[in-house]
């Protein structure tokens, strides 16, 4: 099965599309089988009710089963006919009855129906929450849009913008059909009116609230062309009723950047067609999305656009990691990496190990003086991995911040170069320059970095062996940490399945989840129980420690207080069990607010701890890398 190069994190967009949006269940799952985490979603019409279920953090199962209790034809009941009809009303009813509810009533059918099935399925989905669901109850950013009559705009509903407003009132006034649906309130129709693939929600907001990915990948359905068998009042409403809720989408596409589609055909199947959708063609649906989905992530790097000028831009850390190691699926002939400190070094550790390991050269620039007090460690590593480390004299002697990237394929070169700060408010860290455009520029930083990195030695540089090794010694330096240094303390190496983890962050950095997989790579080749203890054997001598993740077990659950990317990817993979050091009997309080596993998602942009922990307190921290790496520990 294809993996997902761009879009482990990303903004997940579902087109209306009535009836057919059972489609969208096979083409979720499918997404998920090939890595994709959606860190926000949004949705339109009857894209809106999986956007729902999916902000109610629903697993591909879950939709399958929601789709399997859903009558599609209850969706279209009996209209609420409140409106006084009078002599000349009821004649015309006599004549003209199928016309009749329009005239007065303004659709042929009610969406209550719709409603209660939502309402049905967040109950399940989230038993704890008050009920009915509203919108500060669920688990992921979603955003449902609707066509306001009244104010002729869209309407967007949020936990940010509407947080105390039910989620099913959302999501029925956005599935309202006009013509086929009454509007709801008197006010709302079908958000396809306005925006029937409502990525628009995701631009435009302010830096600090921007969204928590940048490629969006949506989902859309096409029916077949076909010229109408009859002609005649009833079909014309019809076919204008679809069309309201199909049109436009080609239009608002070329108004958006960095949308990426899956188009997934329906067949003769049109939105307002629920009187057809039997168990045979909902599978059939199902089956179209799933196959779509899967065409569209084994064609990606055909059918990904190159990096728009939006997406090239950093706000912080995590980005420019991000686009570093976006690079570890590539083959290489050289990293340079020019900074004023080496605080990318912890970050970035399991890259350089990749790198190393191939025998990647990889070039440091960095001043003599300037860290932190880790930073004469952090040094003697890059060289004990054979990094080529230049120093400088001072932080004015390096000429630029920079990460530039040579693969063996020219066309792929890239860099990724920081951009001097003028100012406490500005928000831009680094842009990243690729591709053939960027190619001179590129090789003028190469250039320019070039002149001030020491001549390569003639020796060659040590390769770090990655092997099993430290169990003893691990253990030891664990039990330096605060608070597991106190007496009844008890830390074991064990399994540990991933369905009792509980995390302690609602977020794992994507510049991380990205290097996991290397990382298991290299614990497969020694044939080893994924994650157990490891060490990287440096300058045939010392080693550094590859730690476990540690958990804390409470009541039979196990707290992830250190690696929960590298769980979160086994998650992910559907890896059943890891190895993981246990500690209990820990008294002390947590850095934060446990949250269930399933619920930690992928993010690409740079998040304060505040933001990626709730109720984050980092005097509670376990400084668990400070005790298995001590300062001391390399000579």
């Amino acid at each position: 099965m294809a993996k997902t190069s761009f879009f482990k994190s990303c903004l997940g967009v579902f087109q209306g599309g009535g009836c057919r949006a059972a489609a969208f269940v096979g083409a979720y799952e499918e997404a998920i089988k090939s890595g994709v985490s959606f860190t926000e979603v949004a949705g339109t019409s009857a894209g809106a009710i999986v956007a729902s279920l999916i902000g109610a953090g629903a697993s591909p199962d879950d939709l399958k089963d929601a789709i399997s209790r859903l009558d599609f034809n209850s969706f279209a009941g009996e209209p609420d006919r409140k409106a006084t009809r009078g002599l000349w009303g009821k004649i015309f009813g006599m004549h003209f009855p199928e016309y009749a509810d329009l005239l007065f009533d303004q659709g042929f059918h009610s969406s209550l129906h719709i409603k209660t099935w939502v309402d049905e399925e967040l109950a399940r989905l989230l038993p704890n929450p008050k009920h009915p669901v509203s919108f500060n109850a669920l688990r992921f950013p979603t955003y449902i849009v609707s066509t306001d009559l009244s104010r002729s705009e869209a309407k967007v509903w949020s936990q940010q913008t509407t947080p105390n407003e039910l989620v099913s009132d959302a999501v029925q006034a956005s599935c309202a059909i006009p013509i086929f649906f009454q509007p709801v309130g008197k006010r709302y129709v079908d958000g396809a009116v306005l925006s029937n693939l409502p990525a628009f929600v995701f631009r435009g907001r302010e830096n600090s609230d921007r969204a928590l990915a940048s490629r969006v990948l949506a989902f859309t359905l096409t029916a077949d062309q076909a010229e109408p068998e009859e002609w005649g009042t009833q079909k014309f409403l019809e076919l204008l009723a679809n069309a309201l809720v199909d049109g436009g989408q080609q239009l608002q596409l070329s108004l958006l950047s960095n949308v990426h589609v899956v188009g997934i055909p329906t067949g003769n199947i049109k939105a307002t067609d629920f009187s057809k959708m039997t168990p045979e063609v909902t599978s059939e649906l199902i089956q179209n999305g799933a196959s779509a989905a899967r065409s569209f992530f084994e064609q990606e790097l055909i059918r990904v656009h190159h990096t728009t000028s939006a997406e090239s831009v950093c706000y912080g850390t995590d980005e420019v990691y991000t686009h570093v190691t976006e690079s570890l699926e590539l083959p290489l002939e050289r990293v340079v990496v020019s900074d004023h400190n080496s605080d990318w070094v912890y970050s970035l550790f399991p890259s350089l190990l990749c790198w190393r390991a191939k025998g990647v050269r990889v070039d440091a620039l960095l001043p003599a003086l300037g860290d932190k007090a880790d930073g004469q460690y952090r040094r003697k590593l890059l060289r004990a991995m054979g990094v080529h480390l230049t120093e400088l004299p001072n932080e004015t002697a390096v000429p630029l911040r920079a990460f530039v990237i040579v693969p063996r394929d020219a066309a792929q070169l890239r860099a990724i170069v920081g951009v001097e700060k003028q100012s406490k408010s500005q928000t831009i860290e680094a842009n990243l320059y690729e591709g053939f455009l960027d190619t001179y520029a590129i090789r003028a930083i190469l250039e320019q970095l070039n002149r001030s990195i020491e001549p390569y030695p003639a020796t060659p540089l040590s390769i770090p062996i990655f092997e099993r090794d430290g169990h003893d010694v691990l253990l030891a330096r664990l039990k330096s940490v605060g608070q597991y240094s106190k007496p009844g303390i008890e830390v074991s190496i064990e399994n540990v399945a991933v369905e009792n983890l509980i995390s302690l962050t609602r977020f794992v950095r994507e510049y991380k989840y990205r290097q996991i997989g290397h990382l298991v790579q290299l614990y497969r080749q020694l044939n080893m129980p994924l994650f157990d203890t490891a060490a990287v054997r440096l300058n045939g001598t010392e080693s550094s420690i590859v730690t476990p993740p540690v958990v804390e077990e409470s009541g039979g659950k196990f707290i992830l207080v250190e690696g929960s990317t590298r769980a979160t990817f086994c998650r992910d993979e559907r890896i059943s069990q890891i190895k993981c050091i246990v500690v209990r009997g820990v008294t002390d309080a947590l850095p934060s607010t446990p949250v269930p596993f399933n619920e930690v998602r992928i993010v690409g942009r740079t998040l304060a701890a505040t933001e990626r922990y709730e109720r984050f307190n980092y005097e509670r921290f376990r400084s668990i890398e400070r005790a298995v790496h001590p300062l001391d520990s390399l000579t």
